[in-house]
């Protein structure tokens, strides 16, 4: 995976969020999001560790509308990352991840998905 994320492709002329290219995000409740450190190109100890911590937060940064993933819908999209990782993904497919905490020291994976 090489460069930033690129730009998805609305359908029409509205950006779509690019909170790790912003380096923040403002979730439905108005909480604030900072990007902690830089971007995760690779599922190593980094990634397993943040998967591991205790509540935990997933977005899924794909359209006009970022949605925070839960259960099954999180377990789908992160095993989509996984077989990205491992060179498993449709042609076109594109992740990026990255660590945000908020100024309560939570945590929140962002993925962003272009095509």
């Amino acid at each position: 995976m090489s460069g930033g994320p690129q730009e998805p492709q609305p359908e029409q002329s509205e950006r779509w969020p690019q909170p790790i290219s912003a380096g923040h995000w403002t979730d439905t409740d108005g909480v604030r999001w900072h990007l902690r450190g830089r971007r995760i190109d690779q599922p190593g100890p980094p990634l397993r560790r943040l998967l591991k911590r205790p509540g935990l937060r997933v977005l899924h940064a794909y359209g006009p509308d970022p949605l925070e993933v839960t259960g099954s819908s999180r377990d789908a999209l992160l095993e989509r990352v996984h077989r990205f990782f491992a060179g498993e993904a449709p042609p076109h497919s594109a992740f990026w991840l990255a660590e945000f905490r908020n100024d309560d020291h939570q945590a929140m994976l962002i993925i962003e998905e272009g095509c």
